[in-house]
């Protein structure tokens, strides 16, 4: 039984030092239990301050209905090889700088819709704030992502891009 509270004991001091060497770090991790909210505006659709609008499935599939729609897919290559949603590209956030060029090349006036896998993925998020600030003037998120389309029962393309 003495172990046992010694082992408490120490896990607690650590938890407790560990906290303070992060609190007082200058590169201190954020600690949080809650994801920031987005408001909700009257489209339905959210809007995240100055990012991009988030729009509900029903507003996505309109715009697939358009000509002048570029689906991306922010998540990592091997994700989008598995299975995407059809007519998407891949453009990982966390590989940006490997593939701005693919997405320069298109027209600014273009309509850009990102997705990722659904909450609490935010790659698609940050992706279309990073495709706002690069001039695109109509950048979409379905943040509600890959799990929701398959959850409607629309298809995945499994091929390459």
């Amino acid at each position: 039984m003495k172990t046992l509270k010694e082992i408490i004991y120490i896990i607690t001091i650590s938890v407790v030092l560990g906290l303070l060497v992060n609190m007082f770090h200058p590169r201190a991790a954020a600690l949080s239990w809650e994801r920031p909210s987005p408001i909700m505006n009257e489209n339905d659709g959210m809007e995240l301050g100055n990012s991009p609008e988030i729009i509900p499935i029903e507003a996505f599939k309109d715009l697939i209905a358009k000509d002048n729609i570029l689906i991306i897919d922010a998540r990592l290559p091997e994700e989008f090889s598995a299975g995407h949603i059809p007519g998407a590209i891949n453009v990982s956030f966390d590989l940006l700088g490997e593939h701005i060029q693919k997405i320069l090349q298109e027209s600014r006036d273009r309509i850009l819709v990102t997705y990722c896998d659904g909450p609490p993925c935010d790659k698609s998020v940050v992706l279309a704030t990073e495709l706002k600030s690069l001039e695109f003037t109509t950048v979409y998120v379905y943040y509600d992502g890959l799990a929701n389309w398959l959850e409607n029962g629309n298809p995945l393309n499994r091929e390459q891009q």
